[in-house]
């Protein structure tokens, strides 16, 4: 929807400029004409805010529950694979060429995606500890397992630092 809306109403846009410059019969040149007049209705690039989002919640997702549903990784990547193909096809047929804006790094998202790194493995452990499997090895004690799953959490916690 992100990208072939825009695509299909700007093919629209340019079938209606087409008639517009044919109706004017006028000695320009008509194909540059057309191009200036369908750049300039283009719609502006807003910014990476919403592609940064897309990627933190894809990332959220696999990262939260993948011990859940392993085959969201894979479903991920391809999700990835049609999502650059539909944000090429908007940056070069849809929107206005966006101005450059040079950065040292990706700013706050890194810290969004290291947090989200650090939940991601409290709630695996949690959901892990949780499982009929590992429950079957504790049967006794439960105060066993929930300490294991607290150790493995803190290992594993360090270990993203």
């Amino acid at each position: 929807m992100e990208s072939l809306l825009p695509y299909w109403l700007q093919r629209k846009h340019r079938v209606q400029v087409k008639r517009q410059v044919q109706a004017l019969k006028a000695d320009i040149d008509a194909t540059l004409y057309e191009q200036v007049v369908l750049e300039k209705e283009m719609g502006t690039y807003l910014g990476t805010f919403d592609d940064y989002l897309e990627l933190f919640l894809q990332f959220g997702y696999v990262s939260l529950f993948s011990c859940v549903y392993p085959l969201a990784a894979a479903f991920a990547v391809l999700n990835n694979f049609t999502e650059v193909n539909s944000d090429a096809l908007k940056m070069c047929r849809v929107l206005k060429r966006p101005f450059s804006e040079p950065s040292a790094s990706i700013g706050v998202w890194q810290l969004a995606f290291e947090t989200m790194s650090v939940i991601s493995v409290v709630t695996n452990c949690a959901l892990i500890g949780m499982s009929p499997q590992v429950n079957a090895l504790f049967p006794d004690s439960k105060l066993d397992l929930v300490l294991i799953v607290v150790a493995v959490e803190v290992s594993e916690t360090l270990n993203l630092s």
